[in-house]
C-alpha cells in the first residue's frame, strides 16, 4: 500500500476545480467586485493648467486617445511641451481642441462693456508624441509606477498568439473586431495571482473568436448570450489558473461573479454544464496552441 496521492491528468483537473467554483457559488453571495483598483486621474489632463479638460474637448481627446492607442493622458501644445523639455516627435499630427474666451467689448449704442465668447482653436500634442532631448518619452510618475516585469499569464497569452494591451487602465476586456485583449496593469490588482487570473478569462473570450472557437453563443431572439459567455470565461479562468499552477485554489471573487450571473441563468439549470464543458474546451485549445509555440521554439 502506498501513501502517494494517484497522479490526475489535466482533464481531471480541470473538471475538479470547476467542480470547486461551482460549489463556491452556493454561499459566495452576488456581489463581485473587481479586483483591480481604477486609476485615478486618467481623464484627458492639461500640463500646462493640470486641470482635465471638460465639455467638446473631453470628447476629442478621448477618442484621439483611443484611436492611436496614446498611453498618457496628458496633452500640451508644441511650446508647452517644448518649454517642459520635451520636443515633438517628427511625423505626428496635434489634435486641434478649442477654447472659449470671454472678451469685453464696448456697445456702439449704449457705450456698456459686455463680455462676448469667442472661440479660439489649440494644437496639442499628447505624451506619447514627445520625448527629450535624450530620446526618452515622456513618462508621468502614475505611468513609471505601473511598470512592471511580465507575468507568467502574459508569457502564456504571448504563446497562444493573443495580443494582450494596457491602454485602457480601467477595464480589462476582450475586443472581438481589432481581435486584443485589454488589461489594467499588474500594479493595479490585489496581487499577481489576481490579474493573472483576470487575464486567463479574457484569454478565454479570445478562443470564442469566429477564426478559432467560434464560441459566441445567441439567445433566443439572436442576441449574444452575455451571460453564458461570462460563465465559460470564469470557468476557463479557474481551469487555466489550475493547469498552469497559477492559484491552486479558485478565487472567491470568481464564485461571487459567477453566481451573479447564475442568478440571471436560473430557468436554464443547465446552463453551467454546457459553460463547464465549453471552458473545458477552450482550456485545451489554450493549452495545446501553447505547447505547439514552445516545442517549435525549442
Amino acid at each position: 500500500m502506498t501513501n502517494k496521492k494517484a497522479f490526475k491528468t489535466t482533464k481531471e483537473k480541470q473538471i475538479e476545480i470547476a467542480n470547486a467554483v461551482i460549489a463556491q457559488m452556493q454561499t459566495a453571495g452576488t456581489g463581485w467586485l473587481k479586483s483591480w483598483q481604477g486609476m485615478a486621474g486618467t481623464q484627458p489632463t492639461s500640463m500646462s493648467t493640470g486641470k482635465t479638460y471638460n465639455g467638446i474637448n473631453w470628447l476629442i481627446l478621448n477618442m484621439e486617445r483611443t484611436a492611436k492607442g496614446f498611453s498618457s493622458h496628458h496633452w500640451a501644445t508644441y511650446t508647452q511641451w517644448k518649454k517642459l523639455g520635451y520636443h515633438v516627435q517628427r511625423g505626428n499630427k496635434s489634435t486641434d481642441i478649442c477654447l472659449y474666451k470671454k472678451i469685453i467689448v464696448e456697445d456702439k449704442e449704449t457705450k456698456e462693456e459686455k463680455a462676448i465668447p469667442m472661440l479660439k482653436f489649440f494644437n496639442v500634442f499628447n505624451g506619447d508624441q514627445v520625448q527629450d532631448d535624450n530620446g526618452q518619452a515622456y513618462q508621468s510618475e502614475q505611468q513609471a509606477e505601473l511598470i512592471t516585469d511580465p507575468t507568467f499569464a502574459d508569457q502564456f497569452a504571448d504563446d497562444c498568439g493573443a495580443v494582450v494591451q494596457h491602454e485602457d487602465l480601467n477595464r480589462a476586456f476582450y475586443a472581438p473586431d481589432p481581435d486584443i485583449i485589454n488589461m489594467p496593469t499588474v500594479g493595479q490588482f490585489d496581487s499577481p495571482e489576481a490579474y493573472q487570473a483576470t487575464l486567463m478569462h479574457e484569454l478565454t473570450h479570445w478562443t470564442g473568436n469566429k477564426t478559432r472557437l467560434d464560441r459566441f453563443y445567441k439567445n433566443v431572439d439572436q442576441t449574444k448570450d452575455y451571460a453564458l459567455e461570462e460563465l465559460v470565461a470564469e470557468l476557463g479562468a479557474a481551469m487555466l489558473c489550475g493547469s498552469l499552477g497559477i492559484s491552486a485554489e479558485p478565487r472567491a471573487d470568481h464564485a461571487k461573479y459567477l453566481n451573479g450571473w447564475i442568478k440571471r441563468l436560473k430557468d436554464e439549470p443547465g446552463a453551467i454544464f454546457k459553460a463547464a464543458a465549453a471552458a473545458s474546451k477552450a482550456t485545451d485549445y489554450l493549452l495545446d496552441i501553447a505547447q505547439e509555440y514552445n516545442q517549435r521554439a525549442a
